[in-house]
C-alpha cells in the first residue's frame, strides 16, 4: 500500500528550481520534467550531480502552455 505523502512547498521567488521543484510548479511528475529537459523543451544547468532550472524557464514554460490552450 502506498502511503500518502504531502506536496512539496516550493519558494516561488528563488532563482533556480530542483527537478522535483519544477515538477510542483508545472504540476507534472519529476520524469516528465526530465522528459522535457531531455528533449530541449526546458533547459535547465547541471550543477555536480544536480540540474536546476532558472524561474525565468518556468515562467517561459509555463507562458507557452498557456498560449497552447487558447490556440
Amino acid at each position: 500500500m502506498q502511503s500518502w505523502k504531502p506536496r512539496l512547498k516550493v519558494d516561488e521567488t528563488k532563482a533556480a528550481f530542483t527537478l522535483q521543484e519544477a515538477a510542483v510548479l508545472l504540476d507534472l511528475t519529476y520524469n516528465e520534467v526530465r522528459r522535457l529537459i531531455q528533449t530541449g523543451e526546458i533547459e535547465a544547468k547541471k550543477y555536480g550531480l544536480k540540474y536546476l532550472i532558472p524561474r525565468n524557464d518556468i515562467k517561459w514554460f509555463l507562458f507557452q502552455q498557456k498560449l497552447e490552450r487558447e490556440n
